[in-house]
């Protein structure tokens, strides 16, 4: 566990480096083993169940947010990779995905925002280099 701790920890060191503007570019792959990916999906497991976000360690608020039916398109060039956002703000999201069809008439889903996690997802959006 203390491994992937440490390794967690640097991707966080990473996310400061890339904020303050150094040449590392917000795109930059963050290759993660199985096990990386297991304990990322722990942590985001148990934030959800005590509303505390396991990046910023503050309490989430729930909100209300639509759900998107249909084939969800990838990150563009300019958006962060699903491994950054739960890396970096794992619960900036505004919406759910809902899969390729409506089974339900459902439109709408609860979900635990952060509003570090929006704040983080706001300067990544602010500083990611436009041009790549």
């Amino acid at each position: 566990m203390r491994d992937h701790t440490l390794r967690f920890v640097f991707y966080q060191v990473f996310a400061c480096c890339l904020i303050v503007g150094t040449t590392l570019s917000y795109g930059a792959p963050l290759p993660l083993t199985d096990r990386e990916w297991l304990f990322i999906c722990q942590r985001n497991s148990q934030a959800l169940k005590t509303g505390i976000c396991e990046v910023h360690s503050v309490a989430m608020k729930k909100m209300s947010v639509p759900i998107r039916y249909g084939l969800p398109a990838g990150p563009g060039p300019c958006e962060p990779t699903y491994v950054y956002r739960m890396l970096f703000f794992p619960h900036a999201e505004m919406f759910v995905e809902g899969g390729g069809v409506p089974i339900t008439n459902r439109t709408t889903e609860e979900v635990l925002i952060c509003n570090k996690c929006k704040d983080a997802e706001k300067n990544y959006l602010l500083h990611v280099d436009k041009t790549e």
